[in-house]
This record gives C-alpha cells, sequence and structure tokens, in this order.
C-alpha cells in the first residue's frame, strides 16, 4: 500500500470519527472538531518523523490549512451581533412590531416571521433566532398560546433565510471567504444579494404558504378567542423599557446601518470583506459604551475555534487527495448531466447538514467544488447548488442548524418536548420543498447567466 494511499485512510477515519461525534452530540461540536484538527496534525507530524514524507508543513497549517479571512469575519460579526443585541436595540424592534398587532396572534405569527427573515438575513439565523424566539415565548406564555406553531415557523424561516446575504451565515461567510468574494460568482455583497436575496424571499412565500396551511385554522381560533385584556396589555407595551442607554442604542442602530452601507461599498471598490468587517466590529467596541472584556467575555467564542478545528480537519483531507477523490465521485455519478449534478449537489450537501453541522459540510464541499468544476461543469453554479443545500438542510433535523438546537432548548425549559420524529415531520415537508424550488431556481439562473 503506497504512502499516499494510507494517509487517505487513516485521515478518511478521522474525519468520519468526528463526523460522527459531531452529529450525534456525543461531544460538544467544538471539542470535536478540535480533537479531529489534532487527529490529522499528530498523524502528519509522526508520518514525517518516522518515513520523511512530510504532507505539509508547520507553516502551512496557518498560512493555507486555517482561512484566516474567514475567521476574521465570523469574530467580527460575532462582535457586531453581540453589541447591538446588549444596546437593545432588537427586543426594541421586536416589542414595536407586536405593539403593531395589538395582541391579534395571526398578525402576532405573520409579524415574527417577517421580523426574523430580516435579522437573519442582517445577522445570520442563529442571533436572529435567540432573539425574536426568546421574545415569542414571553408573548405565547402571556397570552396563553401554543408556543410550538410560533418557534417552529421563526426556525424554518430563519434558516431558509440564511441564503440572502453574504453575513446571513456562517456557511456563506465561509464559502464566500474561500473565493474571496469574486464576483464573477456572484460572491461580492452585493452579487450575493442580487442571487441570494430572490430565492430568500421565494422561500419564505413558500413556507408561508405552508404555515397556512399547517397552522391556519390554529391561527384563526387563537384570533377569535384573544380576550380584549390581553390585546390591550400589548398595546400598552414600552418598547423603551428593554433600552438602558438611549445614546447607546442610537449609536449602535447608525453604525448598523452603516456597516451594511459599508460592505455594499466596499463589493464596487475592490476592498477586501474581512477588512470591512474588522473596522465595523472595533467602530462597535469604541462606541458602544461597553468595556471591552465585557464584549469579549459574552461571546461565542467556540464558533470561531469550531471553525479552526474544521479548517485543519478538511485542509489535511484535501492535502493527500481525498476530497479531490470526492468530487471526482460526485462528477461521475453525474454522468456529465448538469442537471443532475445541481440534483447531487443541492440534495447531498442538505442531507449531511440535516444529520451533521451545515458548516462543516460547506467547509469540505467547498474544496471539492475546483475538482467538480475542473471536470467541465460550470463552478458558479456548484458553489451556488452548495451553498443552498448547506443552508436548507439545516431544517431536516433538530441539530440542522444552531438555531435549531437553541429552540429545542427555550421550548424543553418551557416545557414542551420536541422529539426527532416530530420535528422531521414538518422539518422534512419544509425541507423537501424548499430544496425542490432551489433546485428549480439553480435552473432557472443557468437559463439565465449560462451556466
Amino acid at each position: 500500500m503506497s504512502n499516499n494511499v494510507f494517509a487517505m485512510i487513516i485521515i478518511a477515519v478521522i474525519m468520519i470519527a468526528t463526523y460522527v461525534l459531531i452529529s450525534t452530540e456525543k461531544m460538544n461540536k467544538t471539542l470535536a472538531a478540535l480533537l479531529g484538527g489534532l487527529g490529522v496534525l499528530l498523524f502528519v507530524k509522526v508520518t514525517s518523523l518516522t518515513t520523511g514524507v512530510e504532507i505539509f508543513t508547520d507553516a502551512e497549517i496557518f498560512s493555507e490549512l486555517v482561512d484566516w479571512q474567514t475567521i476574521t469575519i465570523v469574530v467580527s460579526v460575532l462582535v457586531i451581533v453581540e453589541v447591538s443585541r446588549e444596546s437593545g436595540l432588537f427586543d426594541w424592534l421586536t416589542i414595536k412590531l407586536v405593539k403593531m398587532t395589538k395582541g391579534e396572534p395571526t398578525k402576532i405569527f405573520l409579524y415574527m416571521n417577517l421580523l426574523i427573515f430580516g435579522l437573519s438575513a442582517l445577522l445570520g439565523a442563529a442571533p436572529a433566532f435567540i432573539i425574536v424566539g426568546s421574545l415569542t415565548l414571553v408573548v405565547t406564555k402571556n397570552m396563553q398560546l401554543d408556543p410550538v406553531p410560533f418557534i417552529f415557523s421563526e426556525i424554518m424561516i430563519a434558516n431558509s433565510g440564511g441564503v440572502s446575504t453574504i453575513i446571513s451565515s456562517f456557511v456563506n461567510i465561509l464559502v464566500a471567504s474561500r473565493y474571496d468574494l469574486a464576483p464573477e460568482h456572484f460572491l461580492s455583497y452585493e452579487g450575493f444579494i442580487l442571487i441570494g436575496v430572490p430565492i430568500g424571499i421565494i422561500l419564505v412565500l413558500t413556507n408561508f404558504v405552508l404555515f397556512k396551511f399547517l397552522y391556519g385554522k390554529q391561527m384563526k381560533e387563537a384570533t377569535l378567542s384573544a380576550s380584549a385584556d390581553i390585546k390591550r396589555i400589548f398595546t400598552e407595551l414600552d418598547e423603551w423599557q428593554v433600552v438602558k442607554d438611549r445614546s447607546a442604542f442610537y449609536r449602535t442602530a447608525i453604525l448598523l446601518v452603516g456597516t451594511i452601507v459599508a460592505f455594499t461599498i466596499a463589493g464596487f471598490i475592490n476592498v477586501p470583506f474581512f477588512l470591512v468587517a474588522l473596522t465595523s466590529a472595533i467602530l462597535f467596541i469604541l462606541f458602544s459604551g461597553m468595556r471591552v472584556e465585557v464584549i469579549l467575555r459574552k461571546m461565542d467564542w467556540e464558533m470561531a475555534l469550531f471553525f479552526v478545528g474544521i479548517f485543519i480537519l478538511v485542509g489535511g483531507a484535501h492535502k493527500v487527495g481525498l476530497l479531490d477523490l470526492f468530487g471526482e465521485s460526485i462528477g461521475v455519478m453525474a454522468g456529465g448531466n448538469k442537471y443532475a449534478l445541481w440534483i447531487i449537489i443541492i440534495w447531498l450537501s442538505a442531507i449531511l447538514s440535516g444529520f451533521m453541522d451545515n458548516i462543516s459540510v460547506a467547509a469540505m464541499l467547498v474544496l471539492v467544488i475546483p475538482t467538480i468544476a475542473a471536470i467541465g461543469f460550470n463552478e458558479t453554479s456548484v458553489i451556488w447548488a452548495t451553498i443552498l443545500g448547506a443552508n436548507l438542510g439545516a431544517n431536516l433535523t433538530p441539530i440542522g442548524g444552531v438555531a435549531n438546537i437553541v429552540a429545542i432548548s427555550l421550548l424543553e425549559k418551557e416545557g414542551t418536548h420536541i422529539s426527532w420524529l416530530d420535528f422531521m415531520k414538518l422539518g422534512g415537508v419544509i425541507t423537501i420543498v424548499n430544496l425542490a424550488v432551489a433546485t428549480g431556481y439553480i435552473i432557472l439562473l443557468s437559463a439565465v447567466f449560462g451556466w
């Protein structure tokens, strides 16, 4: 057995073991990713010492395997989200929206889902759900409503809305960063919006049709039974009670708008996305009025470390040719047919994302894309098939996305248990319909752009 084949087998075993630990939740996913990355590094070092064959150098770990641009963007976005959340901006928006419904359950259902779509496009599915989901439980509890339809619909909308902008999901950040926000692949900020927002809106409208079929009667009955006293309570809510410092609130709102504008302009003048994100994060810290150590302590550092572990893991698999072999196999399965390829990529990435973390799936597939493109397929179409599949697959299972895990945890704290089967009865239907729509969208884009 050649050294290269032996290396491929060992790293494949490490990768499979890591993904099993992540998907079964037998271990914290960040710890599993770091252990997987460590396993690759130890194997490479032992191989180098015993055989003299160096799969990759120590310098390459930091210069090639770990994508520091992506890590910088992830950390910067986490800072922006944390400062914005602490300012009360998102709670203020949510309460303002609830007041507009005047306590009518049907309107609350609609407005909350529209809000989470907007916030997920701006901040990502997980932060958006943490904000809106928590307040949804407060609202439904006070109105004596079943929280499950509200929470389930918000999960589905948040994950589906994740296809809209570069920063609406970590999958998008990872893929776009890997290609240096290449405008020819519609991965610049405004290019991503051009492709992502239309399908995001289409998916949201599609999901609303499904929700109307699933929950329409229940929402109508809840609206008819809502008492005048409950409606009055919600009409009299004061959104400014959640704002500790109005000056910081206004500064944060201006900075958030400025950040979105800066992302858009940067694409036109060829300024690196990570530089804009880092500059915005520093400005948020400077003008937030919060102490730096407080912001850093509250941030989700696990996400950044998870990326580091996954980058080393899939980078090692790529170095030994394992991912090239995987990409060639997908090309063979497609038989040279681009439509078959898109179906395979979209549905395979979705199914894998449903049972494993969609970030780790995207990190693996993004390294497979060039191999598939080299066989003769359009690279842009494969990139977007991967983005759509990895994002939409999050709706399939309770562990498909961070928002799902947060939702299950919040509901269980309120005494409502959701089994895998119950989740997949709804999530499976939503995912299948969404993937069918996404497949049709890729075919439409192919006709428009000649992919």
